[in-house]
């Protein structure tokens, strides 16, 4: 082989390697590129995560806030319900405190006939005859009795139990010492309770 067969032989060699390097270089150009996008969508991608979990965060931190300030209004509200409450059975009771006191020269009698057309005046005269006649130990008069009057809904076969106020509490307990002597002539003498004091008993 002559050396100028052998030199175009090596050149046609030469130009193959370099289309070959050429190529080459040109597709690792592209998946460099490719490689770049993809790095760079993950940048993206990565970028958006941080925002999202930054957000996320934020919304965690205040929605813990939130639920702070939410436990601390129960809390206020709770403590407000129980002043409250308080402040109602304390009322309650002086209401309780101050019925019993209004009601301590009071007594109930029960089976005292009733007459057709009674208004409180009637009702007076009556109670004070009924002791004069029944509980002697004493005489009894109209100042002695500062009110009394049928409590109830009138109805024609039952006589309505009589509620008696006296002047003093002495008279009172003297009339309960008598319930006994009373009871022979059918008149039950019990004390005016309170709704309370009536569930006490019971």
């Amino acid at each position: 082989m002559s050396d100028s067969t052998q030199l175009s032989a090596v050149l046609n060699e030469l130009r193959a390697f370099r289309k070959y390097t050429e190529e080459a270089m040109e597709t690792i150009r592209s998946e460099m590129k490719g490689i770049k996008e993809t790095v760079c969508e993950l940048q993206r991608n990565f970028q958006d995560i941080k925002r999202e979990m930054s957000d996320l965060k934020r919304e965690t931190y205040e929605l813990k806030n939130e639920q702070s300030v939410q436990r601390l209004d129960i809390n206020e509200m709770d403590r407000s319900v129980s002043k409250v409450h308080d402040g109602l059975r304390s009322c309650e009771d002086e209401i309780e405190k101050a019925e019993r006191y209004s009601r301590r020269k009071n007594l109930m009698l029960y089976g005292v006939r009733e007459a057709p057309d009674e208004d409180p005046r009637t009702c007076k005269d009556m109670v004070v005859t009924l002791l004069n006649d029944h509980v002697p130990q004493r005489k009894w008069c109209d100042r002695d009795i500062v009110r009394a009057h049928r409590i109830g809904g009138k109805h024609p076969s039952t006589n309505r139990p009589l509620i008696v106020r006296f002047m003093h509490h002495d008279d009172k307990f003297l009339v309960l010492e008598m319930r006994e002597t009373l009871k022979k002539i059918d008149i039950s003498v019990a004390n005016d309770l309170t709704a309370t004091q009536r569930g006490e008993l019971r």
